[in-house]
């Protein structure tokens, strides 16, 4: 059993956009990829379309979107052509969402995140890229969902690489056993710097694919935020992201799922997930 109390780490792209140098994190936690209203300005407003969809936080709360454009991005020394959100907000930070990563594909995300050093792979298959850049353009992404025993529960949460901490809401806190919890000093905030409310931080035991350690779990007040790992346990438990990313899932069209919904018995529709 491996115990720490090690720092978490915040994962960062240089990039250009349009021309200008920008420094954007990498948030596997969040579907688009989004910039704040400052940053827009600092670009030289490119024009916008109105963008039909509904942003939030992890917190729940809405995060104003003033439009969408397509970027010229230049990475690595290879550019693309990528969707990109304006905040209506000049705090919300840079971000870079799932909705890039097909096309970021060619990264090994593992040496990224192990040595925070970029290399290109060769050996993603062009077939597989393809169809993810595809779905990405008209679907919503899934989160990065993992099992995870904690306390010998297991428990299913988010990998959120835009997220230092780990943290879990109350009741699955309670469902633990309720663990003895110090108080914290930490201060944490949403993409749009609302302070998430916090009871505390315990240490408790996980296990995953067959790797145990003693790791430090925070804890939420409430339920409104979902059980999250964040880069705090990047340095001790191993996790292939490489095979986490491209295995990403998407959501069904909303068009599709409302005309399922209309074809199926009442008892089945609660089976649709948004």
């Amino acid at each position: 059993m491996i115990f720490t109390t090690m720092e978490g780490k915040k994962y960062f792209l240089d990039l250009e956009i349009n021309g200008y140098n920008l420094i954007m994190k990498v948030d596997s936690g969040c579907h688009d990829s989004i910039i704040n209203k400052r940053t827009w300005k600092e670009l030289g407003q490119p024009s916008l379309t109105n963008i039909n969809t509904i942003r939030r936080s992890a917190t729940g709360a809405e995060v104003g979107v003033k439009g969408g454009f397509n970027a010229k991005v230049l990475l690595a020394g290879r550019e693309h052509h990528l969707s990109l959100l304006v905040s209506d907000n000049e705090k919300t930070r840079n971000l870079i969402g799932q909705r890039w990563f097909p096309t970021l594909m060619d990264i090994d995300w593992n040496i990224f995140f192990n040595h925070e050093t970029i290399t290109i792979r060769s050996n993603v298959p062009i077939r597989t890229k393809n169809k993810l850049k595809a779905s990405a353009m008209t679907h919503r992404t899934r989160p990065f969902h993992l099992n995870v025993r904690i306390e010998n529960i297991e428990l299913r949460m988010m990998l959120d690489t835009g997220a230092t901490s780990s943290i879990i809401q109350q009741s699955l806190w309670e469902e633990l056993g309720s663990p003895a919890l110090t108080p914290t000093t930490r201060v944490m905030r949403d993409t749009s710097n609302n302070i998430v409310e916090l009871m505390g931080e315990c240490n408790v035991k996980i296990e995953y694919m067959g790797q145990r350690a003693m790791l430090p779990l925070i804890v939420a007040n409430g339920d409104r935020i979902e059980a999250v790992i964040g880069t705090r346990w990047f340095s001790v438990i191993s996790f292939d992201f490489n095979s986490i990313f491209i295995n990403m899932e998407f959501q069904l069209p909303v068009k599709f799922v409302e005309e399922t919904r209309e074809k199926q018995p009442i008892k089945e529709r609660q089976k649709i997930v948004f």
